[in-house]
């Protein structure tokens, strides 16, 4: 057959099949499923007679096209005429009068509807918000215990060890490369050595020159403007020189362990010198003005230290923390909790030593040390708490943080390393 023709052929049998079925059917409505019916049926056989015919494919594929269109054209127009009849309803409005109003909030009788606003996940956050504080306190409770061991340290073992590498090193001295007994100079009894010369040349050279009276008269004269800035820029620096100190002291122990002949080893000798220096200075200065704060008649420089304490909340409550993160903010109040107790406490020893102190004096002193301990308390509860529930921190997380320090403490986790138990 020629190809040309075929396509005639097949378009005439389409329509006369499709206008002899259209008027035989009695309803309108199903028009456009007769057509489509009899243009399926037409397709099906139009594809059999000529399934090797590209021409007459693409033909069929357009007349497709063209009664599926034609269908919902007509399905659109009967839509329109049946909803032409029936008029458009509207949504009923949900109406309340006075009386529901009265029976279902304000008496809450015979609600209907169940409050949506109290869920668990919201009791138990609220749950593990009022958790935070005795958590906070139980990991306090140890890590002061920890420094307590660590600045006793400094008094007792680290005289003894010094006492030893001098020993150690005499023996090297008399037999060298053998010793005394099998006793030497090894390079962790130099690390002690410096450390007390450290600790004795901050004392002799620095500390000892600068007289107590002097600076506690010079900041008690000051305006509370000066004293605001100063005690500002004594806490921030502590801050920073507390975080830098670690690191300095942990790189002096590195190379005086690993390589003492190295040129490093000076510089980080110096390093910690000036370290020490400088972190001595603002320490004495934050005692001298809490000293001056406590002693003085005038509240308004302990109302200066105490309002410190709630202005880092502002700081550090509203930013975004992790786990990690809050590990060293905990470390950071465990270490200025401590130096308050301290420093405190050698205010007290001042204060007996410089003079007779009645009961009233006593009495005077030790609250105002309650008003100072119990505002940083209560700052430390609120920051905590509130950076807990803010970064969705869990408060096992304060139990976690007591295992890392034993750990640093009694080495556990750390097998085959010789740590050194004053960075815990």
């Amino acid at each position: 057959s020629n190809p040309e023709i075929a396509p005639s052929a097949s378009r005439s049998s389409i329509n006369s099949s499709d206008t002899t079925k259209t008027l035989k059917s009695g309803s309108n409505s199903q028009q456009p499923y007769k057509i489509r019916a009899n243009s399926v049926s037409s397709r099906e056989r139009s594809s059999s007679n000529s399934s090797t015919q590209p021409e007459q494919q693409g033909y069929k594929a357009a007349s497709c096209v063209a009664t599926t269109t034609n269908t919902f054209k007509n399905t659109e127009n009967n839509n329109d005429s049946k909803g032409s009849d029936k008029p458009t309803s509207k949504p009923q409005e949900n109406k309340q009068t006075m009386l529901d109003y009265v029976k279902n909030d304000l008496l809450n009788i015979d609600s209907k509807h169940q409050d949506g606003s109290a869920t668990e996940d919201i009791d138990a956050n609220m749950e593990e918000f009022l958790r935070i504080p005795m958590k906070l306190e139980n990991l306090m409770t140890f890590s002061l215990a920890v420094c307590v061991d660590t600045f006793l340290y400094v008094w007792t073992m680290l005289p003894l060890k010094v006492v030893w590498g001098l020993v150690c090193l005499l023996c090297t001295v008399l037999r060298p490369k053998k010793g005394i007994g099998g006793v030497m100079f090894h390079r962790r009894h130099l690390y002690a050595l410096l450390q007390s010369l450290l600790v004795w040349f901050v004392y002799d050279r620095v500390l000892c020159p600068i007289s107590i009276g002097k600076l506690y008269h010079w900041i008690r004269g000051q305006a509370m403007l000066k004293l605001y800035v100063l005690i500002a820029i004594v806490e921030v620096f502590d801050r920073l020189l507390c975080s830098f100190g670690q690191d300095a002291w942990d790189s002096l122990y590195w190379n005086t362990t690993r390589r003492p002949r190295h040129p490093r080893m000076l510089v980080s000798m110096i390093v910690v010198g000036v370290y020490v220096t400088i972190h001595s200075l603002f320490l004495f200065v934050h005692v001298a003005t809490l000293s001056v704060a406590v002693n003085s008649a005038d509240n308004a420089l302990l109302t200066l230290l105490i309002s410190g304490n709630f202005a880092e909340i502002k700081s550090t409550v509203f930013k975004k923390y992790n786990k990690q993160n809050l590990f060293k903010i905990t470390t950071s109040d465990i270490c200025e909790r401590f130096k308050l107790a301290l420093f405190l406490l050698l205010i007290l020893l001042l204060n007996c030593f410089q003079g007779e102190m009645s009961k009233s004096m006593v009495f005077d002193y030790y609250s105002m040390c309650g008003i100072v301990l119990v505002a940083e308390l209560i700052s430390d509860w609120i920051k905590h708490s509130f950076i807990t529930k803010f970064n969705f921190i869990k408060s096992s997380a304060y139990f976690d943080y007591v295992l890392i320090l034993s750990g640093d403490v009694t080495g556990i986790g750390h097998e085959g390393l010789n740590l050194d138990y004053t960075h815990a």
